[in-house]
């Protein structure tokens, strides 16, 4: 892949969208849908743009849904290595924040690397990354992986820019120096090795595994792109449309806030003695007031069409964003009188979280695979912990939903009565523990039982 502009013109559409995106997200919604070429020239001067963040919410409830209750992660003979992996990398919070990232862009990406002998998995941005897509075939897996950074280092007299260049192949990484100006025109090609000890790289890197040191996870996706589709594709325009109405009913409540008073004429002293402005007072001819009493003018505002209108697009962006108000405490049908009942009625959401676990599922599985791999291979360590040899990694999702403590206890009663799971399977579901503690818990239940057996054969002490 040859560089003499970045971005690329093929990537500045993507991160265009996933910088629009992201303001959406973080309620920056002003700048999101360029609202100052929106407006009149003098409504900027007074106007209060009112954001409601519908995305971000959006995005959150999908996270929770996902990483809230954290998934069982087992890898057989190298469950040690794997804990040490997820409580030093940090990977609950990461994949947590990779879930809200992954909704808003699309796109998730995940990079292993080693540094002083130890082993790291980072959440990066999939701004820059370069997958060397087949475009004859969307579904194959890319030749390589391209990662550019620009960075400013040190020179002779001066402060010199450069493109860095990481190329991730199945076994190797290549490392490249180019030359690039302000305008992001690249330049020449620059020796690494004059680089080496300033930046800590190397020009070719053998990793020793058999697969990439990075991972994409895809929001979800259709066969005509390689890249994932936000969640906020579908409710932009809704998002657009729901902030205009609420702002232009919060201009016209502002604007008839203030009613100016009206008194019959020869109230006011028209010498000067009483200003009439600063009261906010018109006074009306007294053959027309018929000696009313002094009153406020209001408008009748009759915006109930508009708030109408914002309950439904309010209800579009639930339906269309496959978030059920159930989740928000806030359903219409009444509360759920079961753990059973409330997930009949998040169905649709429930299917989202499933429709994301699909895509997490197999690329954790080979994110923590090739960790393990690369580990082993190099000889690094994550809190004082090796890697054995890979072990294949099972995944056991959670479903996101507050489990009903009662009911479940009642489930597994009823399992256990018809011989349908053993005690150590039942407890691992109800306390969500590994094999291993459910295998103690049962044991000490068991010898806790045991020691409440009454003995009617034990002398009394004197």
């Amino acid at each position: 892949m040859t560089f003499d502009q970045y971005p690329l013109n093929e990537q500045k559409q993507r991160i265009n969208k996933y910088k629009r995106y992201e303001r959406i997200f973080t309620g920056d919604h002003w700048n999101a849908f360029n609202m100052a070429s929106v407006y009149k020239e003098e409504e900027l001067k007074v106007i209060e743009y009112v954001v409601t963040n519908f995305g971000g919410l959006l995005s959150r409830v999908s996270a929770d849904l996902l990483f809230e209750e954290f998934p069982k992660i087992e890898a057989g003979n190298n469950q040690e290595f794997i804990d040490a992996v997820i409580q030093g990398c940090g990977l609950k919070a990461q994949f947590y924040e990779s879930a809200l990232e992954g909704s808003f862009r699309g796109d998730a990406l995940f990079r292993i690397r080693a540094k002083d002998n130890k082993l790291y998995i980072e959440d990066i941005n999939p701004s820059n990354w370069i997958p060397n897509i087949d475009t004859t075939n969307i579904r194959k897996e890319p030749e390589a992986h391209t990662l550019a950074y620009i960075y400013q280092i040190p020179s002779i007299g001066k402060v010199r820019k450069v493109l860095h260049i990481e190329i991730h192949k199945k076994g190797f990484i290549i490392n490249e120096l180019y030359d690039i100006d302000d305008n992001g025109k690249v330049g020449g090609k620059l020796d690494i090795n004059k680089y080496k000890e300033q930046l800590g790289i190397e020009e070719t890197v053998e990793t020793k595994t058999t697969n990439f040191l990075v991972t994409h996870v895809p929001n979800y996706r259709i066969n005509t792109s390689y890249f994932g589709i936000s969640d906020y594709n579908d409710i932009e325009p809704l998002a657009f449309a729901l902030n205009n109405r609420i702002t232009r009913v919060d201009q016209i409540l502002n604007k008839h806030g203030d009613p100016i008073l009206a008194v019959p004429s020869g109230v006011l002293d028209d010498e000067g003695r009483v200003a009439r402005g600063s009261f906010g007072v018109v006074e009306i001819d007294s053959r027309e007031s018929n000696g009313a009493k002094p009153e406020y003018i209001v408008w009748d505002a009759k915006l109930e069409s508009a708030f109408l209108e914002i309950d439904k697009i309010v209800d579009f962006m639930f339906l269309i964003g496959d978030i059920s108000p159930a989740i928000l405490g806030i359903d219409k049908g009444g509360q759920a009188e079961s753990g059973r009942a409330l997930k009949f009625k998040l169905l649709r959401t429930i299917a989202k979280k499933h429709r994301k676990q699909l895509y997490y599922d197999t690329r954790i599985k080979d994110l923590l695979y090739t960790a393990q791999e690369f580990a082993s291979a190099n000889k690094l360590e994550v809190k004082g912990v090796k890697s054995k040899s890979p072990e294949p990694v099972t995944i056991e999702w959670q479903d996101g939903i507050i489990n009903d403590a009662i009911e479940q206890l009642e489930v597994e009663e009823r399992r256990l009565d018809n011989d349908l799971t053993s005690p150590i399977d039942s407890i691992m579901r109800i306390d969500g523990v590994s094999r291993k503690e459910a295998e103690q818990t049962h044991k000490e239940a068991l010898e806790s039982r045991k020691n409440k057996i009454p003995t009617f054969n034990a002398q009394p002490k004197i």
